[in-house]
């Protein structure tokens, strides 16, 4: 029979190696390698509307590989072993939570009480736990014993970073870049953040400004759905439905609407301007017309300058005269970015109307695209002489950007006494496999090149003479 020795991470480069066994073939003895319990590691749900634990292939050992862990030897074997971070100054290793609460201060406790208490001044989180009388107790049959703590071959690893993706809208997508565990800050425009409330409620913000929620999760992974906040369905802008039939006006109900989008110092802003089917804008184009505009608009042309803008006319009174339009007319304002000068931030609209009343400036939300495809207003201009504006919700998700696993090859090490095998030991990663003696042998089951290449070398039952 074959059980193979797969070899895989998780999202955090962390290594773990599925059941395997060696085979001796002159004894013909046994031993399980990995068979330890099932591994498991966080990760969302296929359509990320909810959290769940993903459970390791078969009966996998963990193996650490991040350089985040801490590695916990010399006491019970239940308390050894990697604990893995989770939010600032907090580790854990299944039931087991160590908590940093000082720099000479800190706690192992399972749920009921503490196991062990830091010993070492100055160094927490690593150093010497020192058993409570309820650790010695509950998992050393009364006897005394001390935990040491390491801190990872490799650390301290980083934080992975999220990677959020905008579904409807233009609030600001791509990497954000992990502070701790808790934050996150766009690698794109610093205004926007991501923080996780201890709680698991996670929170996208433009400033202090909540744009986006998800309601519920683990504390220290930002990965989800978000839904968009009522502020925050400004980011989307929609058109509306076709209204009910009135009466034609006897007369021209319409007037001039002027359109100035203006942007800070950061160069440039795109626009895309759209009313009957025809773009006004850079890398637009009529089809009414074949040109550039339509024949009802009229667009200042590419600004390129910091602290720029762009005017598009709409002559609504003469499409009227034209039978273009009726009783309402619709225009759609998009602007984006142009990306290789790397603006970011709001931008700003301002609505002009020849008919009183209607005049207004508003704070729109671009996005990064080339020619402008991002709708930042939807505007109905009524025949009253009303322009109303409609939002809708939109969602995001966010999942952890993959942390490679550090350099290193993962092996067992395989010990005998007077030509027999007694013992197997591991998998462990390491950077630097050990060299074998007389009575201790490493076998190298996988190598990873540090940025998340990980080359199987061994698959399969190793038969051991």
């Amino acid at each position: 029979m074959r059980l193979p020795y797969q070899v895989y991470a998780d999202l955090d480069g962390n290594l773990s190696v599925m059941d395997g066994v060696v085979i001796v073939g002159r004894t013909g003895a046994i031993f399980h390698t990995a068979g330890a319990g099932n591994f498991f590691h966080d990760a969302p749900d296929l359509d990320y509307s909810v959290l769940t634990k993903v459970v390791g292939k078969g009966s996998a050992l963990f193996g650490g590989g991040s350089g985040r862990n801490l590695v916990l030897a010399g006491g019970p074997n239940v308390l050894c072993g990697f604990f893995r971070p989770q939010v600032v100054d907090h580790f854990s290793n299944g039931p087991f939570l160590l908590v940093v609460t000082g720099p000479s201060a800190a706690t192992i406790s399972d749920g009921t009480a503490a196991v062990a208490e830091l010993t070492t001044g100055g160094t927490a989180p690593v150093g010497n736990y020192l058993a409570t009388s309820y650790g010695e107790t509950t998992y050393n049959s009364d006897s005394a014993f001390t935990l040491t703590a390491s801190a990872e071959e490799g650390g301290p690893g980083a934080v992975p970073n999220a990677g959020i993706e905008i579904f409807g809208g233009t609030a600001q997508g791509g990497i954000y870049t992990a502070v701790d565990a808790a934050n996150y800050v766009s690698a794109v425009d610093s205004n926007w953040t991501l923080f996780i409330d201890p709680s698991g409620e996670a929170r996208l913000k433009y400033l202090t400004e909540v744009i986006a929620v998800r309601a519920a999760g683990l504390n220290y992974d930002p990965a989800g759905l978000y839904a968009s906040t009522t502020a925050g369905e400004r980011y989307r802008a929609a058109a509306q439905a076709m209204p009910g039939a009135t009466d034609v006006p006897d007369t021209n109900p319409f007037g001039i609407l002027t359109l100035v989008c203006s942007w800070p110092a950061t160069p440039d802003l795109d626009i895309g301007v759209e009313f009957l089917g025809d773009i006004a804008g850079f890398g637009h184009s009529s089809p009414s017309t074949g040109g550039s505009v339509g024949p009802f608009m009229m667009w200042s042309g590419d600004d390129t300058t910091p602290g720029g803008s762009e005017t598009v006319v709409i002559d609504l009174a003469a499409a009227w005269d034209a039978g273009a339009i009726e009783t309402f007319a619709d225009v759609m304002a998009r602007a984006d970015w142009y990306p290789p000068n790397g603006g970011t931030g709001p931008a700003t609209l301002a609505i002009t109307y020849s008919l009183p009343g209607a005049d207004t400036t508003v704070s729109i939300y671009p996005a990064s695209v080339t020619p402008a495809t991002s709708v930042v207003a939807a505007l109905r201009i009524l025949a009253d002489g009303t322009i109303s504006q409609t939002h809708a919700p939109w969602t995001a998700t966010v999942r952890r950007v993959r942390q490679p696993t550090r350099a290193g090859t993962v092996y067992i090490q395989l010990t005998e006494a007077a030509g027999v095998l007694t013992a197997v030991a591991g998998p462990f990663l390491a950077t630097v496999m050990p060299i074998s003696t007389a009575t201790d042998f490493y076998f190298p089951l996988a190598l990873s090149d540090g940025t998340g290449g990980i080359e199987q070398l061994h698959v399969g039952s190793l038969v051991w003479f």
